[in-house]
This record gives C-alpha cells, structure tokens and sequence, in this order.
C-alpha cells in the first residue's frame, strides 16, 4: 500500500491494522515513521505499545504509554493509563 509519506495519521493507522493482523515487525515500522514525523503522536506511542506489550517487551510498552497518557485525547490518555495499571501488575 503506498502512503503518503508525511502523512501521520495514515502511518498510524497502517500500524494499528497491521497490528491487527499479526504483523508486529510491520506495525512498529510505520508507528515508529508516525513518531519520526511527529514524536508527540499520542496515538502512534498508544499503538506502539500495544504492539511491544504483545511482544513481550512491557518496558518499552510501559514508556510509550507514559507519553500516550499525556495526550489531551481523553480515549488515548484513559487507554495509555489503563495499560500501564496493567502492566504494572504483579
């Protein structure tokens, strides 16, 4: 699929639906294009660490949700903080 390559949201979005399908290499690829372009994305950080918490690496989870959780969408923050009270579960 071709992007556009400033495009954030499309990046974001690509991730989150190559996430869906089980592709996490694909999906950290663009949501990680998504932070080059804008390291702000409170929504590529959100998706980025669904996609490391699925993969085993809940410390690299838990610092893109730190940064998500900032994020004055009200879904992304409240999301952010509910996998972070997650993963840090014992």
């Amino acid at each position: 699929m071709a992007l556009d390559p400033k495009l954030v949201p499309a990046h974001e979005l690509w991730g989150s639906v190559l996430s869906a399908k089980g592709d996490s290499a694909g999906a950290k690829r663009e949501l990680n294009i998504a932070l080059s372009l804008n390291p702000n994305s409170g929504r590529a950080h959100y998706e980025l660490g669904v996609v490391l918490s699925q993969s085993g690496d809940s410390a690299g989870a838990i610092e893109h949700f730190k940064i998500a959780a900032s994020d004055p969408d009200p879904n992304i923050s409240a999301g952010a903080n509910e996998m972070l009270r997650r993963l840090r579960r014992p």
